[in-house]
């Protein structure tokens, strides 16, 4: 059975439609979160048990949630004020239960993919704290 984490119920929410590579997952999460992405293990992780519980997808480089859980993810985005309670009560939900695997093959997330989307993330921040400090790049 797989147990899924705050951190699990952040990045999942994160996922738009129809999908996004990591570097936008990455971002969107960030930018939702107010926070810098998460580390590796941790992306890693979540992928990894999301697609083993059948709630994610790869289709060539993009991330896809399936349609069925992203009916699910975003269950509660009517019946709450705002995103960030229905992205809470959304965590509260996937930490409350035990999933089956349901994916035997693995899903993997390379390290250098990731990495380069930091590095991206990175370039841009500095980019934009520069024009937003009045400083030339």
């Amino acid at each position: 059975m797989l147990h899924f984490s705050r951190d699990d119920a952040a990045i999942l929410y994160a996922i738009p439609k129809p999908g996004a590579d990591p570097e936008k997952i990455m971002r969107l999460y960030a930018f939702i979160q107010r926070t810098s992405p998460p580390d590796f293990e941790v992306i890693s992780s979540c992928l990894g048990k999301a697609f083993e519980a059948g709630i994610i997808g790869r289709v060539g480089q993009e991330i896809v949630v399936r349609d069925d859980w992203y009916a699910k993810i975003h269950q509660f985005d009517d019946s709450t004020d705002n995103e960030i309670e229905a992205a809470l009560e959304f965590e509260e939900w996937l930490k409350a239960t035990e999933w089956p695997s349901v994916e035997i093959e693995r899903f993997g997330l390379d390290r250098e993919e990731y990495l380069a989307g930091v590095v991206k993330l990175k370039a841009e921040w500095d980019r934009t704290s520069n024009q937003a400090s009045g400083r030339s790049e």
